[in-house]
């Protein structure tokens, strides 16, 4: 017999508690974290939990303005202190000076999170090589030039012990419909997960990636958890969509102490959406008969939006 809560939902899957961190507050006093893509989503909710467990934080992002206004929400929050920096993470330039800026104003990095990208549907054989390239350099390239950089001034400090967090996608094993540039970028960014952490991993560097399901945030095409979980939760497994506070605090754990053992991985936040895909998804539309390449009008009538 399944323990279910009053919504019917497995009581083991239930929403979280609401605390701001599942780790000690000092796990990470003393540490430095930069984060791209910091100044929103799941990239700034990576660096509230950091903050929240005692890491210092810079901020990077395209945007001053953006990273600058997250980095001081940071720091009025958390009491740590907290920078924003801008640049684009596709160029290798402004990358190094990113963390020149952060590591003068804060001190050496020994954490990295990945969580810069963009995305935009569009069929494949309209998708100009620009648009691809605007789309997979971010996730990708953008993934390794900040990844190198890292590890360069971590062996320059001399430090012991450092930890890369990626952003992954849950299409990245399969692919999906209108998102050919994001979903194959994603696919490295699995492989370079791997790679690096396998490389680098004697220098005390550990790499993971955490492959995110859906987390609603400011800004996603689904705003609220609670719409999120009327419409799309029926259809994953765990019952419900996840809290964006679940994705910071696995980043926090997997960057921590307490996850030395934890390398090489990309460890699946889904809910067990994954799972479920093959088996038991909606029926498929082709994609030339979808007014929105990621909204099929079949999923529609369910009341599913995927």
């Amino acid at each position: 017999m399944t323990l279910t809560d009053d919504d019917g939902v497995a009581v083991a899957l239930r929403e979280p508690p609401e605390v701001a961190s599942m780790l000690p507050a000092d796990t990470l006093a003393g540490r430095v974290a930069l984060v791209t893509g910091g100044g929103s989503g799941l990239g700034l909710e990576s660096a509230m939990a950091f903050a929240r467990c005692g890491a210092s934080v810079g901020l990077l992002g395209r945007t001053l303005g953006k990273t600058e206004k997250a980095a001081r929400r940071i720091a009025d929050e958390t009491g740590v202190r907290a920078v924003g920096v801008c640049g684009d993470v596709r160029k290798a330039d402004e990358v190094a000076a990113a963390f020149e800026a952060v590591e003068n104003a804060l001190g050496p990095i020994s954490i990295l999170a990945n969580n810069a990208g963009a995305n935009f549907p569009a069929r494949s054989a309209e998708l100009s090589a620009n648009g691809f390239a605007a789309i997979s350099r971010i996730a990708l390239e953008g993934t390794f030039i900040a990844s190198s950089e890292f590890f360069r001034r971590y062996l320059a400090a001399g430090l012991t012990r450092g930890a890369i967090v990626n952003n992954g996608a849950q299409y990245q094993a399969t692919g999906y419909p209108g998102a050919a540039a994001s979903s194959s970028a994603k696919a490295g960014v699995a492989t370079l997960t791997r790679a690096l952490a396998a490389e680098w991993a004697g220098d005390g560097v550990r790499v993971n990636s955490i492959v995110a399901g859906w987390f609603p945030h400011d800004g996603s095409r689904t705003a609220t958890a609670e719409e999120a979980d009327a419409k799309v939760g029926p259809r994953i497994v765990a019952g419900r969509v996840g809290r964006i506070r679940e994705y910071g605090w696995l980043a926090a754990f997997l960057v921590s102490p307490y996850a030395a053992f934890v390398t090489g991985e990309n460890v699946h936040l889904t809910g067990a959406d994954h799972l479920r895909r093959r088996p038991i998804g909606f029926p498929y539309q082709p994609v030339s008969e979808r007014e929105n390449l990621w909204e099929s009008d079949l999923a529609d009538r369910t009341g599913v939006r995927r």
